[in-house]
């Protein structure tokens, strides 16, 4: 059940589009091979023999092995290894073209030994024919262009809001969202009148005594006084619940942080909302995130953040944001999650901080690993540093 209405949350998110492929006029093919003659060192790892005696002592002799191998080495045969790794789009008439080169390298990849021509294992063979192969091909860079464009978001898709099986983590729980929708329904506030309430306490209690039973009146307190107040959970509902209930079986931690949040002091003077955001299919706030590679952005992946706590100013529109992360400790080296998470951190808040002129996102961090106190301070810390100033 749909609960709060919120504003959408307008931000800027970075679209990338794949202009062009900047390419060689020439495959350069002999140039290439001979850089890779000069640079075939770099492909060869050393090997070290320490000579031990009968007692398996080290005599403190050292042997460098420049050779070894066991596969036998033909020239033709290696060539067409070569052709055939490259499924079809290499052929011998072109290897042939550059045959003064190929067979330089042929002898240094290779040695003899006894009459024969062995392939020196020394050499990481695989990724000296790999460029070989690439030596034939035109380099190809692909051109990619940028810019910052605007997206509004609604938190809550009604159309994919579905019934949720009962369980007990749902929050709040039924008889709390029961009484949400009583108050949301009536035009009935969440303080209580209590001159009215002590009233009909009165005479109640006046009836019971002239019946003889006043021993049995319930105490006003912790029994009728409570009969007609609402639990802490329902007195947040102005603050977070856009729908009813949320559904928390996948993560204690996540209830847990939401209910710290809930309680700050500081959440509360300052006036804050928080939202959980984690809830497949039911949001529209998704951040596509990038990551630069050499000169070009690489898409890689969508990010949802658990959490919004934000911040509307006088005409009920959003003023601030913060993106609040949860996540378990075996998460924290995930490194699809890292790239998407130093994305958000540095590239997402900067552009919608250029574009609104002032702090609009911020993003915090907090990890299951974590003792919960130390969460809550965190937590507490960045509330006050972010949400700095009355909008």
């Amino acid at each position: 059940m749909a609960h709060l209405q919120l504003p959408e949350i307008d931000f800027y998110q970075l679209k990338v589009t794949f202009q062009a492929i900047d390419e060689e006029p020439h495959a350069n093919t002999r140039a290439k091979l001979t850089d890779l003659l000069e640079t075939l060192d770099d492909y060869k790892t050393a090997a070290l023999i320490t000579t031990s005696g009968i007692n398996n002592l080290d005599t403190g002799v050292i042997d460098i092995v420049n050779e070894t191998g066991l596969q036998f080495a033909y020239y033709p045969q290696w060539l067409f290894a070569i052709t055939r790794a490259s499924f079809g789009t290499l052929t011998l008439k072109q290897l042939q073209g550059f045959d003064r080169e190929l067979r330089r390298l042929f002898e240094r990849i290779t040695y003899h030994q006894d009459g024969q021509r062995f392939f020196n294992e020394l050499y990481d063979l695989h990724n000296i024919h790999a460029k070989i192969r690439l030596a034939f091909n035109v380099k190809r860079q692909l051109q990619t262009a940028t810019e910052v464009i605007p997206k509004s978001a609604n938190l809550l898709i009604l159309e994919n809001l579905a019934a949720v099986e009962k369980n007990d983590k749902l929050y709040p729980n039924e008889q709390d969202c029961n009484k949400i929708r009583e108050l949301d329904n009536s035009s009935k506030g969440l303080e209580i009148d209590l001159t009215e309430v002590q009233r009909a306490y009165d005479t109640m209690k006046q009836s019971f005594e002239a019946q003889g039973i006043g021993d049995i009146t319930p105490p006003f307190e912790s029994f009728y006084k409570a009969h007609f107040d609402v639990s802490p959970t329902v007195k947040y509902k102005e603050s977070t619940f856009h729908y009813l209930p949320y559904d928390f079986k996948q993560s204690n931690f996540e209830l847990a942080i939401l209910k710290k949040a809930l309680e700050l002091n500081d959440f509360k003077t300052k006036e804050l909302e928080i939202y959980y955001n984690g809830e497949r299919g039911l949001t529209d706030f998704v951040i596509t995130c990038f990551g630069k590679q050499g000169n070009y952005w690489k898409n890689i992946g969508k990010y949802t953040t658990d959490f919004l706590i934000v911040q509307r100013a006088d005409n009920n529109t959003l003023h601030k944001a913060l993106i609040l992360e949860t996540k378990g400790a075996g998460f924290s080296n995930d490194p699809v999650f890292q790239k998407k998470r130093k994305f958000v951190e540095t590239d997402f808040i900067k552009h919608n901080q250029e574009k609104f002129g002032y702090p609009r996102f911020d993003f915090l961090y907090l990890e299951d690993g974590d003792d919960i106190n130390a969460n809550t301070v965190k937590l507490n810390n960045k509330i006050n540093q972010f949400f700095n100033e009355i909008p």
